[in-house]
């Protein structure tokens, strides 16, 4: 609620005051990542997914998240590949624009390579 109102600095305390109190949760790993993308902390956000995925590897909005950071704020399109492939793989359906998304970065790989 507070990230949807903008209050992104309250947000992420009582986020991290709430690990501290109910320690490995994969829900709340992943909506701080949300929120230090938000802010700007984009090496925080990729350990807070990182972190979600490693209590819950089958969660997929995480490597979903993951994949949206590695490709447009760090600039990783492998982790990106890595992390839009495992989502593609743990969703019921193929997620359409994720398919567009894996298609592309698929293409910029083979420009890049020697």
């Amino acid at each position: 609620i507070l990230r949807k109102k903008g209050q992104l600095e309250a947000a992420h305390i009582l986020l991290q005051d709430n690990l501290l109190t109910h320690g490995r949760n994969p829900y709340l790993l992943n909506e701080l990542g949300a929120i230090s993308r938000q802010l700007g902390q984009f090496k925080k956000a990729q350990a807070s997914y990182e972190s979600a995925i490693r209590i819950d590897p089958n969660y997929a909005k995480a490597h979903y998240n993951l994949g949206v950071l590695a490709d447009l704020y760090l600039h990783d399109p492998a982790l990106a590949l890595q992390s839009f492939n495992r989502y593609q793989a743990l969703v019921p359906e193929p997620d359409k624009k994720v398919d567009g998304w894996i298609k592309d970065l698929e293409r910029r790989a083979a420009k890049s390579a020697p």
